[in-house]
């Protein structure tokens, strides 16, 4: 019987077979209270560096991972170097989900929320919600404060309705 997954106590990685990583700097128009591990991030205005993501994102990078030596709790601060999970096969990661995110099974699509955070996609509304960032690994009842799940990783782009 294969072993189930179990949500790491101090870090992001769940599981994966690779990995991709990068660096980057916390951006001047990041809000450092929400650069915490687990919280996807998009571009700030320079190249190199990054934000939070906002609710329904288009362009995602990836997920931020912990500090070293540090604890998940521990958020990055405005020119700190930060680790980013952009990629990887198989890659099972644990995410901030935001307040009534809403429940989660396995399989259940997640988007950007604001402040970093993930909510789960809602049904009918394609091309209105951002991009896609991962699906559900848990069963996870509706939340009532900010809570870790797993996801698993499929950064992809948003469909699109009919035109």
């Amino acid at each position: 019987m294969p072993a189930a997954l179990v949500l790491p106590t101090n870090s992001v990685i769940v599981s994966f077979e690779s990995i991709a990583i990068r660096e980057y700097i916390v951006g001047a128009n990041a809000t450092a209270a929400e650069m915490l591990p687990g919280s996807q991030v998009i571009y700030d205005t320079t190249a190199d560096a990054i934000k939070e993501g906002g609710d329904e994102a288009d362009n995602v990078i990836g997920i931020l991972m912990e500090k070293p030596n540090e604890l998940i709790t521990t958020a990055y601060a405005v020119g700190d170097v930060a680790r980013v999970i952009v990629g990887g096969v198989n890659v099972i990661l644990a995410v901030r989900e935001a307040t009534s995110g809403g429940a989660t099974t396995p399989g259940t699509p997640m988007v950007a929320a604001a402040d970093g955070l993930l909510k789960i996609m809602a049904v009918g509304t394609i091309g209105a919600q951002g991009m896609i960032i991962g699906v559900a690994q848990e069963i996870h009842s509706d939340v009532g404060s900010i809570a870790r799940v797993m996801m698993k990783l499929l950064l992809q782009a948003e469909a699109l309705p009919a035109t």
